[in-house]
């Protein structure tokens, strides 16, 4: 009988991520990519947009149960206590204790990163490392490209 419901459970999530992609796609055709981020107090740092549903509305194929956000606005409005807990769970049944660099990944040192590619445990001081390294590229890239501009 428990091997019944599994099989239950599997085919249910995959009639869900089914009808996701399938109204993410019609969204897409009828309405065009999502490109701005309707959330007030929005930092503006991420230029990449998606549609998010609404809380408490329904996966219709309607476009007011939707609205635009950047790729941070969406993580953290869909970021819910309950993901917390799985999260944790997740990565605490990986029994890493200890980053690359040999940094303990506990309590306060440890930050939950939200990706594309899925969500994963950083320890802190190295979050903060690659954040400001990643900005430095940034910034020299700019200011390679303004160097190679011809002047108008």
């Amino acid at each position: 009988m428990h091997h019944l419901l599994k099989q239950a459970e599997k085919e249910d999530v995959k009639v869900k991520s089914l009808e996701y992609v399938s109204i993410h796609s019609w969204m897409r055709r009828y309405y065009g990519s999502a490109n701005k981020c309707e959330m007030k107090g929005c930092s503006g740092k991420s230029k990449n947009y998606s549609y998010a549903l609404l809380k408490g509305k329904k996966y219709e194929r309607n476009r007011k149960n939707y609205w635009q956000l950047c790729r941070i606005c969406h993580a953290k409005y869909d970021f819910t206590p309950a993901m917390h807990a799985q999260l944790i769970r997740i990565n605490q049944s990986t029994n890493k204790r200890f980053c690359s660099r040999g940094h303990l990944l506990e309590g306060r040192n440890m930050v939950f990163v939200i990706a594309k590619k899925g969500s994963f445990r950083r320890c802190r001081k190295c979050h903060v490392i690659l954040n400001s390294q990643s900005k430095k590229r940034v910034r020299e890239r700019k200011r390679l490209a303004s160097l190679t501009q011809e002047p108008k």
